[in-house]
């Protein structure tokens, strides 16, 4: 949707015209205000989607990263474990 200034710089416009107030209305009434609006609108939603689904693959991406480390972790804490119980043992 066009910015506030420019729809009151419109209806400024056809304001000011040198016509009779029936021709005005019939020329604010052309305008096609709503398909302006949802077009707009659309759009934002679209990025919005981008944006969230963008979000949910890094999240994915992190839990994967973290479970990957805490895989890597718990074989370290078993291999440690054994080498201090093999040294114990000697």
């Amino acid at each position: 949707m066009a910015k506030l200034y420019e729809l009151t710089g419109i209806f400024l416009e056809i304001d000011e015209m040198d016509v009779d107030d029936e021709t005005k209305l019939d020329t604010l009434d052309s305008i096609d205000w709503e398909h302006d609006f949802l077009r707009k609108k659309s759009k934002t939603v679209s990025r919005l989607s981008e944006t969230r689904m963008h979000g949910l693959k890094l999240i994915r991406l992190k839990l994967q990263d973290w479970t990957h480390f805490e895989k890597n972790l718990k074989i370290k804490r078993l291999k440690r474990s054994k080498s201090v119980s093999q040294k114990l043992c000697i």
